[in-house]
């Protein structure tokens, strides 16, 4: 992929550089005890695999689920994109254990769950169609059936996927390298698949891309959240991949039910080329109102910003319905996401190198106290992404937090820096003691 205009390793050291620099701080107020674990005993190590890029590159998909019995998640193995292979892991009897392997992988795969609690894995290949396996029975991932991409899908990179109930959303990527006018076209497309008839609709065009001149136009990393009326939807647009690789802008799309075109079309956050913008995630409260965590203005190359700019830094951006304009604070943490048990909305991130959760209060419209959920010590790695169980995923929301994330470690004797993935996941409820 070196005519790509994005270079993942060079974009994973572009993130990991702007967490590093990001202003750490805290927002007050009380919290009521979210049903999250503590640090005892909670945190456990996937796997500590050579890669090339992080197993959770691409965390605006899900990466972890849970069927209700078991949790599952995704790595990756190959110290370069032509020797690389997805792996699925599930976690059994306190051990996660790998169950599938998945061959000629370009991006780390993603999870889903069926109305039937069947997995299903989605996952990119080097300028072929997106790869659709899904588990022959629940809890089985051993025995795959192959379902069919789109039919009109060229190829497809930086997936977003959600489902809702018997349908798969999926946002891609098209990679044309050598269109006839001349250039490169990177446009974004959006198609369900109907998992009862296995028939997608045709792929409708999100955001026509461009990357022949600056400022470049291709949408990336989108994030899919479907509601109860439609499908919310965010990407960031990059306008100087390949050379910068920064963001400029977070956007933020509604498809009504049914619908393949969207009614409403909006900018959650615009910066300055140089200095990036870019969305980590987004979920929607209870009330109906939207939140998205991202990047704005941070520093990476170019002049100082103009005056009057958001200043550098993460931020909460939200939209409670019935409102036009977005409103926006700094939550300083570096690599935020969202945890939705269905009925309040927290927000989980590192701050000095611990792993820390807020809840989302309302009335007041601000986050709590945060509280420490691992201590620095405690995390063995990075993060360097993370992702949190989702609703969106199809996944049976449990009774507490449940994350993987990961990091580079030591060298080992080779001189190589492997990847740790690792996972908090909610103590087990207690078990009951039968009457004699």
């Amino acid at each position: 992929m070196s005519e790509w205009h994005f270079t993942p390793v060079l974009l994973l050291a572009c993130m990991l550089l702007w967490a590093k620099s990001l202003a750490q701080g805290q927002m007050g107020g009380p919290v009521s005890q979210p049903a999250v674990s503590s640090v005892g005993g909670c945190v456990g190590t996937i796997a500590t695999e050579q890669t090339w890029v992080s197993p959770y590159w691409g965390y605006n998909t899900p990466k972890i689920v849970f069927d209700g019995s078991a949790y599952y998640t995704v790595g990756m193995r190959g110290p370069s994109p032509d020797e690389a292979e997805g792996i699925v892991y599930k976690y059994v009897d306190g051990t996660w254990i790998e169950t599938a392997r998945l061959p000629g992988i370009y991006q780390p795969p993603t999870l889903l769950l069926d109305s039937q609690r069947r997995l299903i894995v989605l996952f990119t290949r080097n300028l072929k169609p997106v790869a659709i396996w899904r588990a022959k029975h629940p809890g089985d991932t051993g025995d795959f059936d192959v379902l069919p991409p789109p039919g009109d899908m060229p190829n497809a990179y930086y997936i977003g996927v959600a489902i809702d109930g018997a349908a798969i959303h999926l946002a891609y990527v098209r990679a044309y390298l050598d269109v006839p006018r001349g250039g490169q076209d990177y446009s974004m497309l959006y198609t369900r698949l109907d998992l009862d008839t296995l028939t997608w609709t045709p792929s409708h065009l999100v955001q026509a891309g461009q990357a022949t001149t600056k400022p470049k136009t291709a949408w990336t990393y989108p994030v899919l959240v479907p509601g109860a009326d439609g499908l919310h939807m965010i990407a960031s647009n990059s306008p100087d991949g390949g050379e910068g690789n920064t963001y400029n802008r977070v956007e933020y799309l509604f498809y009504p039910r049914g619908s393949t075109q969207p009614s409403v079309r909006e900018v959650v956050a615009e910066g300055t080329i140089g200095h990036a913008t870019y969305g980590y995630a987004m979920t929607v409260g209870a009330d109906g109102t939207v939140h998205v965590l991202h990047l704005w203005n941070q520093a990476g190359y170019g002049p100082a910003l103009p005056a009057g700019s958001a200043s550098p830094g993460v931020y909460h951006s939200w939209r409670p319905p019935g409102q036009v304009a977005w409103q926006h604070q700094p939550i300083n943490w570096v690599n935020p996401r969202f945890y939705n048990d269905g009925r309040d909305v927290f927000a989980v991130g590192m701050k000095d190198k611990a792993l820390q959760i807020r809840q989302w209060l309302p009335r007041t419209a601000s986050w709590s106290a945060a509280e420490v959920l691992c201590t620095a010590e405690s995390v063995p790695a990075g993060p360097a992404f993370m992702d949190v169980l989702r609703a969106s995923s199809g996944s049976v929301m449990t009774d507490g937090l449940a994350l993987v994330a990961d990091g580079r470690v030591q060298a080992d004797a080779s001189g190589k820096q492997p990847n740790l993935s690792w996972a908090i996941l909610p103590p087990p409820p207690p078990q009951v003691q039968e009457q004699p």
